[in-house]
């Protein structure tokens, strides 16, 4: 079977398995730009998303005949560089807790040197990453059915884009994202009234 820009995922995705490597490149095309604007969006950095992307590839590719719906391959490389981006993040900050010990011999100094560390960085992530990574561990807790549309949903998609890449019409979309809202603000740990919460909350509709 030829494929082309024309073809359906769920085409590129068959003929991927079935040895054609054209086809993930054009799969590769279809959402390489998509996925760095998302991955930027949540890393702040062009050369840290362009590397988020490039593992959600290699890791799409490695697994992609454990996909069992090949029309949602949309859906699943988000979340795929969702949870890169996620465990990209959580590395870095043990790692900038052990190298802030690691310049300090006296046990004194290490005390006051990590509290007064511990207390700017509070200062600086308060109501931003901490919100974020409440967020991204109470969006992971949701069942399938509401995850994956608020996975898209974050990322800009429309409601109709969202419907043809899960094969669902635009209302259970609509319906799915009412009640992934309300199951989120029960599992954030802060007031979800809060004004950040709701501004972030407020994206998922």
């Amino acid at each position: 079977m030829r494929v082309d820009e024309k073809s359906s995922d769920a085409e590129l995705v068959r003929q991927t398995l079935a040895g054609d490597d054209n086809a993930f490149s054009l799969l590769d095309r279809r959402y390489n730009t998509r996925l760095l604007s998302y991955a930027f969006g949540k890393m702040r950095n062009r050369e840290d998303a362009q590397d988020i992307v490039q593992e959600t590839f290699t890791e799409a590719f490695q697994c992609l005949g454990k996909l069992d719906q090949p029309e949602k391959f949309a859906g699943w490389m988000y979340v795929i560089a969702s949870r890169l981006i996620t465990k990209t993040y959580r590395k870095r900050q043990k790692q900038v807790d052990c190298m802030s010990f690691s310049h300090y011999g006296d046990e004194a100094e290490v005390l006051e040197a990590a509290a007064t560390h511990a207390h700017r960085r509070a200062e600086h992530f308060a109501g931003v990453d901490d919100l974020q990574d409440q967020l991204e561990i109470a969006i992971d807790r949701l069942p399938d059915a509401l995850r994956e549309p608020v996975r898209l949903r974050i990322t800009d998609m429309s409601y109709k884009e969202i419907a043809q890449t899960l094969a669902i019409t635009e209302n259970a979309v609509k319906r799915r994202l009412t009640r992934a809202r309300k199951k989120l603000t029960t599992l954030i740990d802060d007031n979800p009234h809060e004004p950040s919460h709701s501004k972030v909350l407020g994206n998922i509709n």
